[in-house]
């Protein structure tokens, strides 16, 4: 669980981490610095979670005077960050008199079939909330092994061209005592630019588990 003075996000992997569920809290009258601390640290976790793009993440909770109506500074910042990631707010009445504070959003609201808020349970000032939620279950799979690959989204190939432009070929293949040697030499040359102009990134490879016989 995180806390932010007064800010509270219980964060859950469920199916195999393929759904993530965060439920938050924030107080009434919550002042601008922890606003902003709740706010950079929701936006890294959800840099951090995203990074499958199958993965379903649900984000609910009652979040007080944040209100989608009459939205002010830090909440037109919050808003954008989850619709810059893809999320939608589904909840479209009002929880607690007028105003929508209890809120759903979600990065694949396809699955969501519907969404309604009931009415308050006892003595309770918010309406509890209600989905339907249909969705397959996950295949299930295990990670094999991992291996380091280029990333190639992220080179610079300006530079890489230039380093290759201004390498000695011929010096390189004139001091090679045969063919094989040479071929080394110029491998070994192309490598060492590329890893100058090329950053690497770690890869998991995962397979389904066998099923039983």
């Amino acid at each position: 669980m995180s806390k932010f003075c007064g800010w509270r996000c219980v964060l859950k992997n469920l199916y195999h981490s393929f759904l993530l569920y965060a439920t938050t809290y924030q107080p009434p009258n919550t002042n601008a610095q922890s606003r902003q601390q709740f706010t950079d640290a929701f936006s890294n976790a959800l840099n951090l979670v995203l990074n499958d793009s199958d993965r379903i993440v649900i984000v609910t909770g009652d979040f007080n005077d944040l209100t989608l109506d009459k939205p002010i500074h830090f909440e037109i910042i919050f808003v954008r960050i989850m619709y810059s990631y893809g999320f939608q707010q589904l909840i479209q009445n009002p929880t607690r008199r007028n105003h929508i504070l209890d809120w759903f959003l979600t990065n694949k609201p396809s699955f969501a079939v519907s969404s309604s808020v009931l009415s308050p349970i006892f003595n309770l000032d918010h309406c509890p909330i209600h989905h339907d939620l249909r969705f397959n279950s996950p295949p299930d799979y295990h990670m094999v092994n991992s291996s380091t690959v280029w990333d190639y989204s992220a080179a610079d190939f300006e530079g890489l061209n230039s380093a290759l432009f201004s390498v000695p070929w011929d010096f390189i293949v004139a001091n090679s005592s045969n063919i094989d040697v040479a071929l080394d030499n110029i491998t070994d040359v192309i490598n060492q630019c590329a890893e100058l102009h090329i950053p690497t990134k770690t890869v998991r490879h995962f397979r389904k588990h066998d099923k039983p016989g």
